[in-house]
């Protein structure tokens, strides 16, 4: 599925984002762009949008239940706002989440099993 984050920043001058979906990765070695697979251990670059200040990345995820923050000019880390769960960082602060599952009616694909050996 592919998830749209949306962190209104727009005196920033660079906003990623970090979450368990990639380690909390920051690491510039390795970026992924929005809507392309999301390597484990790889930076989210997001994407300023002039017209309205926000800042904009749209990736793609398993369903499952994410913690994540904002990077904001690299040193701050910020919760999202507009999200309606948060949970403890263990630092003082709160990390949001994000819940993606699979539009009703649809099923995930069934994972593929070998044949059974002939004999």
């Amino acid at each position: 599925m592919l998830v749209k984050f949306v962190f209104d920043a727009p005196s920033a001058t660079e906003v990623w984002l970090a979450g368990s979906f990639n380690n909390w990765s920051q690491s510039k070695s390795n970026p992924a762009y929005p809507a392309v697979p999301l390597a484990q251990n790889a930076r989210v670059v997001m994407s300023l949008d002039p017209a309205t200040g926000y800042w904009i990345a749209t990736i793609p995820l398993a369903p499952g239940r994410y913690q994540y923050k904002y990077v904001v000019d690299t040193s701050n880390w910020k919760e999202d706002p507009n999200t309606p769960e948060h949970v403890d960082d263990g630092f003082g602060g709160q990390n949001s989440i994000v819940m993606v599952t699979m539009p009703s009616g649809e099923k995930e694909a069934p994972e593929e099993k070998a044949p059974e050996p002939v004999q």
